[in-house]
């Protein structure tokens, strides 16, 4: 849909040497075909995923994470530091989404183990709340629950920081990737099919933290 988009509907409405921004997160592959398309129409494209969520958007201290042409980074970048704290430039078209994809699938795979062990501290008489803040001052200390974590402890997903079903695109975007990677995705497959169970079980406009209930 993106590209139909993109290539009927704004690009031909573009000037040469126009900028576009995609600051979605998307399949590596289509990126790369809007940014050679693109480039025939004498457009710069670039892909800008952000990382952050909704708080990093409000404080203007998102990360960004940067595909396309080196040689015009430094022409966008006073626009990305409008909305972020750390602008990176990665690499060709592409790098951006890949690096993004792969802190998703990072941060969902953190959100089902911590939802496990969390579980298994609980019931063996340890109070969850007490294991989390003794592993964020050690060495399982992880970002991912001092934002996450909050609906993890008080089992409320209902307030959405990241959607299940946005958590769950991703993870399939990245499953893409690594079929392309020819890497085993024996672990995130797992993780895969906790999510999926998480959908099926109707829980897509939940937190992506609602997995936690597919483990119990």
């Amino acid at each position: 849909m993106i590209y139909d988009v993109l290539t009927k509907d704004v690009f031909p409405h573009l000037g040469e040497n126009s900028f576009v921004l995609d600051m979605s997160t998307n399949d590596v592959e289509i990126t790369r075909q809007l940014n050679t398309k693109a480039s025939k129409d004498n457009i710069y494209f670039y892909d800008c995923p952000l990382s952050g969520g909704p708080a990093g958007a409000n404080a203007g201290t998102l990360t960004i994470m940067v595909g396309g042409l080196k040689e015009k980074f430094s022409d966008i970048c006073p626009l990305l530091q409008a909305i972020g704290e750390t602008i990176e430039y990665i690499g060709e078209s592409g790098a951006g989404q890949i690096v993004k994809l792969c802190n998703n699938m990072m941060v969902g795979g953190i959100i089902s183990l911590a939802s496990e062990t969390l579980q298994v501290g609980e019931k063996l008489g340890v109070d969850k709340e007490k294991i989390t803040q003794l592993m964020q001052k050690g060495s399982a200390q992880t970002k991912v629950m001092d934002v996450f974590g909050p609906s993890i402890l008080e089992e409320n997903f209902d307030d959405v920081t990241f959607s299940l079903a946005n958590m769950m695109k991703d993870i399939h975007l990245y499953q893409s990737m690594g079929e392309q990677a020819e890497v085993n995705p024996s672990i995130s497959q797992s993780i895969v099919a906790l999510y999926e169970s998480a959908i099926k079980a109707g829980k897509e406009a939940k937190d992506a933290t609602a997995v936690y209930d597919e483990i119990s």
